[in-house]
């Protein structure tokens, strides 16, 4: 999970997702332009994220819900 700023500022938070064989996929960076920045703040593992889920806001849990699904009907990601 990152922290995206534009212009100093905090602007929204963004995920993507990290495997130990092929490393960062981010599949909407593109929503980004060159202005904005992303600082990493935490990698959530399924367990902390299992453990902090109610704490979640009901429609982030729910896109993360759907990624997590479709990940992980993927038997192989190629780049």
């Amino acid at each position: 999970m990152g922290q995206v700023f534009l212009d100093g500022e905090f602007s929204e938070h963004h995920w993507w997702n990290r495997f130990d064989d092929i490393g960062d996929v981010d599949l909407t960076v593109e929503q980004f332009s060159p202005e904005h920045e992303i600082r990493e703040v935490n990698v959530i593992t399924n367990e902390m994220y299992s453990e902090m889920k109610t704490q979640i806001l009901p429609e982030v849990r729910a896109r993360f819900e759907v990624l997590n699904d479709a990940v992980s009907r993927v038997d192989n990601v190629a780049l």
